[in-house]
């Protein structure tokens, strides 16, 4: 990708980041999320671990959404595996790669519109919930991941976190998350004992 290109795809993001710092959600949760294990309010937290971290929470997050609201497509869990291979990008090829493979699989867009496919698996008091809850979560790792350094994916995750609280389901602890530091754009690969660890949180 040349260095144009990567201007402009860094200044698209920052406008993604900056619009939602409108979702309705985010003041809400930080009103009411209790604090951290490690003391910090949750969005200090938040804002010390990782781009990966953030995108794997946030999958967990729509994973036990859900479990719990018994909604099942083959294109969720696909999108829910690519995720999670976010916190595996250890090359630009590979991030390249996995941009291009989230544009084909993404379900809800900058839009928060719901592929019509899915759509149907999910009843229709929840639906305009469900679909803010994926667009979020797709776009989380995305946001910085040019390079980027902004609250984006701390508001989006916060997002997520509320629309969990909204609908009773629980929310993975941070602290499993704190050993994958702070970084810029997607940084290093997780570790593979790490992240499996963070596979045991994927159901409440």
């Amino acid at each position: 990708m040349d260095t144009a290109s990567l201007a402009t795809w860094f200044l698209f993001g920052k406008l993604i980041c900056i619009a939602t710092l409108f979702d309705f959600g985010e003041k809400r949760c930080r009103k009411n999320l209790p604090l951290s294990g490690r003391g910090l309010p949750i969005r200090e937290t938040i804002r010390t671990i990782s781009n990966a971290a953030k995108q794997v929470c946030a999958a967990i997050c729509l994973q036990r959404f859900c479990a719990q609201h018994s909604i099942a497509h083959p294109k969720l869990d696909s999108l829910i595996e690519h995720l999670w291979a976010f916190a595996s990008i250890g090359s630009p090829d590979e991030f390249v790669k996995w941009d291009s493979g989230l544009n084909s699989l993404a379900l809800a867009g900058f839009r928060a519109k719901l592929d019509g496919d899915v759509s149907a698996a999910v009843d229709s008091e929840l639906l305009s919930d469900f679909s803010s809850l994926v667009s979020n979560v797709e776009n989380l790792g995305m946001c910085d991941a040019y390079g980027a350094d902004t609250d984006g994916p701390i508001d989006m995750l916060l997002s997520v976190f509320s629309l969990l609280e909204k609908h009773d389901v629980p929310i993975p602890s941070l602290d499993a998350f704190t050993a994958s530091e702070h970084n810029v754009g997607w940084g290093m690969p997780v570790d593979p004992d790490l992240l499996d660890s963070w596979r045991s949180l994927r159901h409440s």
